[in-house]
Order: structure tokens, then sequence, then C-alpha cells
């Protein structure tokens, strides 16, 4: 029988998400809610969201846990700690 170890030490996998409204947070929360479902060998880090208001993309940002935000897509894509981008 396999044992398994709870809180072990797991992959990180940075995202990055453009667009925080409907869309947006049907996807989040497709990503967010992923480990209650699945066994997943990564963990995962909400790196920046990313939105042309910068008000609403703040705020959304503080609302739901990610560490930073930007208002221009490229500059997201561009950034060597995304990896994933939703």
């Amino acid at each position: 029988m396999e044992q398994r170890i709870y809180g072990g030490h797991k992959k990180e996998l940075s995202l990055g998400m453009v667009g925080y409204k409907f869309m947006g947070m049907a996807q989040f929360h497709a990503y967010r809610d992923a480990p209650f479902f699945f066994d997943l060998e990564v963990k995962q880090i909400r790196q920046a969201i990313c939105g042309r208001n910068e008000k609403g993309v703040k705020e959304a940002a503080r609302k739901f846990g990610w560490i930073s935000y930007e208002t221009d897509w490229n500059v997201l894509i561009a950034r060597e700690r995304t990896l994933i981008l939703i």
C-alpha cells in the first residue's frame, strides 16, 4: 500500500491570468478548485492578473490573492516568472 505524505514539497507553477470579470473569474475558479478534485503534482502560484482598468484589476488581485497585476498583457507574457497563462 502506498503511503502518502501531505504537505510535501511540490514543484511551483506560476500562473498569469488575462481578464478578471466573468470569463476570467470562471477560469480562475477552475484553476483554484482543481486541487480539490485532482491530485496535482504542482503547487499553483497566482503570480499576476491582467486587465485594462487599473482600479478594477488591482481590486481583483487583492480580493482573489494574486501577487501582482498588470494593465498590459504584453508586459504579463514577457515576465520571466509567469509560466502559464489562463
